[in-house]
């Protein structure tokens, strides 16, 4: 039988990201076997301490779920332990060919004696003159013929990217789509991997959460803080003038239900966010048709407080909220009361008519309602 090549690819994989699977792909394309190896705990490597051998393993499996003709050697993780090459080549040899896949980084200087794996390695000047070593490029690192082991195979593959990278873009709160498979990033969030606060620069932030809105630590002087991260909203006030009544909404919100407000019932303004590409006054416009049926000309919205957004509560929430006013007649909206609101979006909203006269006595529910209406009342004094 003719002996196979057999490429292990070892690493920490800590987190596997994009450019780990670029490699894999090309590999079975010079390989008749890939072997993804990840390594388990090393003293030279802390942030294999980061996260369990557990949550490597599972993010690993993510990260190459879609690469049909890789084997996985779960030796390490599985029994806690780290095998150096030289113990790895043991296991796996026999009459087929084997390649270690390394990074330029370990094998520069080998001219002189002095690369990582000579040096650092256990038995690695024996490793170094009898292994087979299949070369990969890395950045910063310009290798030269001197510098290659005797037994070695260069492959030339360039794609961005790396672990610590990745690391340091989540403890920055910042996104790593581009970095890693979209499975791996949504593990992460929902795992909370890779967040240290304790070495989080002052002044930079870390995703916590992420769901509707995210919740992200923040380092400050007086420590860790969390901020509850959402898109910006606008609520708009409807005047209708030749009726002499104001239109607000009545719709259950689950942040509202307590046991004297089991459906968490609350009347409010017509509302909404900035998850579409919209103006302030286009926004406005098109949550008051979702909301009450009203066809209303965003030019004619007038913003609030010199169109200058809001915050609803600086303490832990960085929403800023516009507020906006419209004077309509009331054949500018629809005649028969119904259930308003998006049935997608699970909305479930009832027109709220009240006379002008009721307002100086009208106790509000929303902060939003009572800003405007206050403010309404003091133009109409005026």
């Amino acid at each position: 039988m003719k002996s196979k090549r057999i490429a292990l690819y070892g690493g920490s994989f800590n987190p596997p990201g994009n450019h780990h699977h670029f490699i894999a792909g090309l590999l079975l394309l010079q390989f008749d076997e890939v072997v993804i190896v990840p390594c388990g705990s090393r003293n030279d490597k802390e942030s294999n301490g980061v996260v369990t051998h557990q949550e490597r393993k599972q993010m690993i499996e993510l990260a190459f779920q879609d690469i049909t003709g890789l084997r996985f050697d779960w030796h390490d993780l599985d029994n806690g332990v780290f095998t150096p090459t030289h113990e790895l080549q043991e296991r796996y040899n026999g009459d087929d060919e084997i390649w270690h896949v390394v990074g330029a980084d370990i094998i520069i200087k080998g001219r002189t004696d002095q690369s990582k794996i000579q040096t650092s390695w256990k038995n690695g000047q024996e490793v170094w003159q009898n292994l087979n070593f299949c070369v990969l490029p890395r950045p910063g690192y310009n290798l030269s013929g001197e510098d290659l082991p005797p037994h070695c195979l260069e492959i030339d593959c360039h794609y961005p990217g790396s672990s610590s990278q990745i690391r340091e873009k989540i403890a920055m709160g910042l996104p790593i789509d581009d970095l890693v498979p979209e499975t791996v990033a949504e593990y992460i969030t929902e795992n909370q991997l890779y967040y240290d606060l304790e070495h989080l620069p002052r002044g930079q932030s870390q995703l916590a959460w992420k769901g509707f809105f995210e919740v992200k630590t923040r380092q400050t002087d007086g420590g860790a803080r969390d901020v509850v991260r959402t898109t910006d909203s606008v609520s708009l006030l409807i005047l209708l003038k030749d009726l002499q009544e104001i239109i607000l909404v009545r719709q259950p919100r689950v942040s509202m239900i307590t046991d004297d407000n089991p459906d968490g019932m609350i009347t409010e303004l017509v509302a909404g966010r900035f998850d579409v590409d919209l103006t302030v006054k286009q926004l406005a416009a098109k949550e008051a048709s979702e909301e009450v049926g009203a066809t209303i000309d965003p030019d004619r919205i007038t913003l609030i407080n010199d169109g200058q957004s809001m915050a609803l509560s600086a303490g832990i929430l960085d929403e800023m909220g516009y507020l906006t006013f419209v004077t309509i007649n009331s054949s500018e909206i629809e005649a028969t009361d119904r259930i308003f609101g998006v049935e997608d979006e699970g909305e479930q909203i009832q027109r709220v008519r009240m006379p002008i006269s009721d307002l100086a006595n009208y106790v509000c529910e929303d902060v939003r309602t009572f800003a405007l209406i206050q403010w309404f009342l003091r133009t109409q004094a005026a």
